[in-house]
């Protein structure tokens, strides 16, 4: 697969980010990890809305770590290292063997504020890559 020529700031691996890696999985089609970059980004704000509606609620343990599994599925497509091992982390809390004592509503509050800010993070850098890759693609360079 042909490098991208991105900006100096934006490598393949980022802290949080290995969109190289996920563009290789995705056969090199930029258009295609772009739509789902794009995709995650639309949804993510319902997605957290609901997570800690589940988080708030000790009888939606088990809902909240299949919907902690569904999110690192959609953040290890895309390359989100960071998110997705936030996300498995979570979901080993609430669904792991350790996890048989309930999760107090303070870890739980904590635990979504901790996926928020790995979230957050993740979001800055789809968007700046999206910009980045989009660029990169649209131009005769790219051919």
């Amino acid at each position: 697969m042909p490098k991208t020529s991105l900006q100096p700031n934006l490598t393949a691996k980022q802290p949080c980010l290995d969109w190289e890696g996920a563009l290789e999985r995705l056969d090199g089609s930029i258009e295609v990890y772009i739509q789902l970059a794009e995709l995650f980004l639309a949804d993510i704000d319902q997605a957290h809305a609901e997570l800690h509606r589940l988080l708030a609620d000790p009888a939606t343990e088990e809902q909240a770590a299949k919907w902690l599994h569904r999110l690192r599925g959609s953040a290890l497509t895309l390359g989100a290292e960071e998110l997705a091992r936030a996300l498995h982390e979570a979901e080993q809390a609430l669904s792991g063997p350790e996890s048989i004592d309930p999760i107090d509503p303070i870890d739980r509050t904590t635990l979504g504020a901790e996926i928020d800010a790995v979230s957050s993070r993740t979001q800055k850098m789809l968007r700046a890559l999206i910009e980045t890759l989009g660029t990169a693609a649209s131009s005769p360079a790219a051919d």
